[in-house]
């Protein structure tokens, strides 16, 4: 990498024999929509259009996004970090299916890779993604990716981000003397689980305003998310000031399986008083692997384009600037803080200072998006091999440019307040949760009771339980039988790998003879085996027990990530039900039909039973061709 970074790791680069540079594929990239008002997230996703030589064309494929192309049109298929893979719930179900059974090259870039890293690994091994972009640094790569077959995946390293497209940032800058603040920021309070490097982000911007307001040196120091700044007035306020803070990116703490954050979360609600230091004690300790993942950060690129000074906590940011060259260096017990304010302020050292940084990042094009690209590009042509393609063809669900983004927090400080008041109105109408609360309980309602009284064998279970007093009593309250009668609806959908069940789930189905007890268990897609065991027997064992009273207890278990059920209902749209945190549920009604009405409970078990017993290549099979069917 040039600047002085680590060399580019290319494990196993000569297995497959790349086509010539020039030679265009087809290349689709995945994002994620609602994250492109991020101009870091956008300027990365723009990149590819603006200076790939591939044929490069995006979908919205987090949750919420359809599929209606089938996937072959294409060479290769890039997911982007801002479809974060450490969520089940953040792809879309539809393309994840489509994915695993695409037969082109998929690639990945991944970031935040702290965070779930085993779920990662998970999803990179069931999608079969053979080339991952990663920031983990080449010598650690086989060290955080334990889970991952690295003689079929290629990982290559990557920056969390480049120079920024906007070549017109110079027109921005302004001299030292008409900057009126002297050192500028805008930080973040990061969660506890990120360790020491996420806590310096809040660290340095207290303890330096602090030590700008005892000493009275004009600065506009925040750390909150109100004051955060997005747009064309990010850019005008780093240019108004003669220096900015910063710090290294990343964590270097790693939550393999997210227990760390769940047992922090738990000791915070417990204690919401619980200080970093205590955490740190009770969670952290032994576990900050230090110098693992520091890396620069696209703010220090943004400043360096502005002629902005940095004064920079002491580190090696990925070796894209260096101490007192390029950047004046901060002491992390702020020792040294009256020398650095002393050269910020300082026009003829600082202005030396940041004409070095210039022409180092910006005028050597070392750190620029096409550079980025053409790394990019050449990974893609070496592992696709040759396109079989002359052109993208025309389709409805992808496009080639990025589509304006939503409405995004903030916007620019120019607005006069007459251009403001359609986005206040906007905002407005969209702060009213209670309306919005009360349309989502309107639509579960009617998604209930379609899932109910549209079943007819759930209907029947409920009209026999509600037939007689003895019943009656013997069932519960009507609102706790619905609350089953749901359950038992959503369950069968899960059971049966429906294309309308928008979290990816597959069920497995147990039978314990000596315990009287029948399990149902729904596991994340990305833990889908090759082949799952064939399940009818276990339910034909279980309606035999049913039949000879011998069933006590029926119970649906899932994981904590699969604590809500997504469905996409037709002419209702997309309703989530939450499934409630404890992780299971019990089907007391149920077990009570199994004595009054053996027979009816055989039906209601085995019609939510149906389809526990097909093979993992049969789901991916019907989900396909039912989305491949919708596309067409």
């Amino acid at each position: 990498r040039p600047g002085g970074g680590k060399a580019e790791v290319v494990m196993d680069q000569d297995r497959r024999p790349g086509p010539p540079a020039g030679d265009p594929l087809n290349v689709l990239i995945l994002y994620d929509h609602w994250s492109v008002f991020t101009n870091t997230v956008r300027e990365h996703l723009e990149s590819f259009a603006r200076f790939s030589r591939h044929r490069i064309a995006y979908a919205h494929a987090a949750a919420d996004g359809p599929l209606t192309f089938p996937l072959d049109q294409f060479d290769a298929v890039v997911l982007h970090y801002s479809i974060r893979l450490a969520f089940d719930w953040h792809i879309s179900p539809e393309f994840a299916w489509a994915l695993r059974s695409f037969r082109g090259l998929k690639a990945l870039f991944i970031q935040d890779e702290y965070d779930h890293t085993w779920r990662a690994c998970q999803w990179i091994e069931q999608l079969g993604i053979g080339v991952v972009f990663t920031c983990v640094p080449p010598e650690h790569v086989r060290s955080i990716y334990t889970r991952v077959d690295h003689d079929r995946v290629t990982f290559h390293p990557t920056l969390t981000g480049y120079l920024p497209i906007d070549s017109d940032l110079g027109k921005h800058v302004k001299p030292l003397a008409d900057r009126p603040i002297v050192i500028g920021y805008r930080g973040r309070a990061l969660p506890f689980k990120y360790g020491q490097l996420g806590q310096e982000k809040l660290t340095i911007g207290v303890r330096m305003r602090a030590e700008c307001e005892s000493r009275g040196i004009p600065h506009d120091i925040e750390w909150t998310e109100g004051k955060r700044i997005y747009g064309p007035a990010w850019v005008d306020f780093v240019a108004s000031c003669r220096a900015t803070l910063g710090t290294e990116s990343g964590s270097n703490v790693f939550d393999f399986d997210g227990t760390l954050a769940s047992g922090i979360n738990a000791a915070l609600k417990e204690n919401p008083r619980l200080t970093y230091a205590q955490v740190e004690e009770r969670f952290l300790a032994g576990r900050e692997r230090d110098g693992l993942m520091n890396q620069v950060s696209p703010r220090i690129f943004e400043a360096v384009a502005l002629r902005t000074g940095l004064i920079l906590f002491e580190g090696t940011y990925s070796g894209v600037v260096k101490p007192d060259k390029h950047f004046v260096p901060l002491k992390k017990d702020f020792s040294n803080v009256g020398d650095v304010l002393r050269r910020v302020q300082d026009d003829r050292e600082l202005e030396a200072m940041t004409d070095r940084a210039y022409r180092h990042v910006i005028e050597s094009g070392a750190y620029t998006y096409p550079a980025f690209v053409r790394q990019v590009d050449d990974a893609l042509s070496r592992h696709a091999g040759p396109s079989r393609r002359t052109e993208l063809p025309d389709s409805f669900g992808w496009v080639r440019e990025l589509p304006p983004p939503t409405i995004s927090p903030g916007g620019s400080a120019r607005w006069k307040w007459f251009r403001r008041l359609p986005y206040r109105g906007a905002k407005a109408v969209f702060q009213l949760s209670g309306l919005k609360r009360a349309r989502r309980q309107v639509r579960k309602l009617i998604a209930a009771q379609s899932l109910i009284f549209g079943d007819a064998v759930l209907r029947e279970f409920y009209r026999t339980l509600r037939s007689t007093p003895a019943s009656r009593t013997e069932c519960g309250s009507r609102g706790r039988l619905m609350k089953e009668l749901l359950r038992l609806a959503l369950l069968r959908h899960v059971c049966r790998a429906c294309p309308t069940v928008l979290c990816a789930a597959w069920a497995t189905i147990r039978f314990e003879p000596a315990a009287g007890r029948v399990v149902f268990t729904s596991n994340p897609i990305h833990d889908l085996p090759p082949v799952i065991a064939s399940g009818q027997a276990v339910v034909d064992q279980a309606l035999a027990a049913v039949r000879d009273g011998q069933i006590r207890e029926i119970i649906w278990e899932y994981p904590a990530v699969k604590a809500a059920a997504a469905l996409n209902l037709g002419k209702v749209g997309n309703v989530e039900f939450n499934l409630g945190p404890d992780r299971v549920f019990r089907f007391t009604a149920l077990e009570r039909l199994s004595d009054v009405a053996p027979e009816t409970a055989v039906r209601v078990l085995a019609h939510v039973a149906a389809g526990v017993h097909v093979t993992a290549a049969a789901v991916a099979g019907e989900v396909f061709e039912a989305v491949y069917r919708r596309a067409s």
